[in-house]
């Protein structure tokens, strides 16, 4: 509408144009939170290499995600984007978990019950997550799905894939300063 009319102001088009800087502040400030993440991740692990080993699944979940959502035909819109920062701290916090525990000696991650809990947080957080999905409003269920399907692809990159690059990357020499 507005490429034919620029001055058209309609509720229509305050709408969509409300739905895009919403969409536009929300991806700034994931942006911002996962570069702040970074800076206290690397505080307490001070290699860059292990911060962007726990920061990994989290990337790869998202875009996961998103590329399912696309394959779905869903959009990331202001009603399901208030997702993302919740998925961040979510995510965030299981890599964490593994990543200490290699620096801690734990050879065998996912026999621990530091793993258990990870699985069984995870769990519970996705029956309370999923649960939005049965939602009557099409932006809670879309919130839902949205939900669901990054933290499967979260606890799915975290147990079976993070264990292994940390065997890859020499983890505990890191720690040792070696």
């Amino acid at each position: 509408v507005q490429a034919v009319a620029p001055q058209a102001t309609s509720s229509a088009v305050v709408i969509v144009e409300s739905g895009r800087a919403i969409v536009g502040a929300f991806m700034q400030a994931l942006l911002l939170a996962v570069v702040v993440n970074a800076l206290i991740l690397w505080v307490f692990l001070r290699r860059w290499r292990l911060v962007g080993l726990t920061l990994l699944p989290l990337c790869l979940s998202g875009l996961f995600t998103l590329a399912t959502l696309h394959l779905l035909s869903i959009p990331l819109n202001h009603a399901n984007i208030i997702a993302l920062p919740i998925l961040l701290g979510v995510g965030i916090s299981y890599a964490v978990y593994l990543v200490m525990g290699a620096a801690a000696g734990q050879t065998r991650l996912l026999t621990t019950p530091m793993a258990r809990g990870v699985i069984f947080s995870g769990l519970t957080t996705l029956v309370a997550f999923g649960s939005l999905l049965l939602s009557s409003h099409p932006g809670t269920a879309t919130m839902g799905l949205l939900l669901s399907l990054c933290l499967v692809y979260m606890l799915l990159l975290v147990l079976l894939v993070l264990p292994n690059l940390l065997l890859l990357a020499s983890f505990r020499q890191d720690f040792r300063g070696k």
